[in-house]
């Protein structure tokens, strides 16, 4: 696997955490959108995972879910070498 692949791979997989997370909170993409001042439908693309997210709307997003970036992406650093 290329490198781009592998933090196209790395972002998708955090994106889904925080989905879970979300939705473990029971945290609507609408309650999500309105923190920010997006359109829900954007934030349904975030969460979809089809495309990478740009750093500044991942943490816009993980502080509205109530996330620490750092856990976060340390869990998915922790997951991927598990994973080896």
């Amino acid at each position: 696997m290329k490198t781009n692949e592998k933090n196209e791979q790395h972002w998708r997989e955090l994106v889904l955490r925080l989905s879970q997370i979300a939705a473990e909170k029971n945290i609507t993409h609408q309650a999500i959108a309105d923190e920010l001042g997006m359109n829900r439908s954007n934030v349904s693309r975030f969460f979809a995972g089809n495309q990478c997210p740009t750093l500044r709307t991942f943490v816009a997003v993980a502080r509205a879910v109530g996330v620490n970036v750092k856990c976060l992406c340390s869990w998915g650093i922790e997951t991927t070498a598990l994973s080896k």
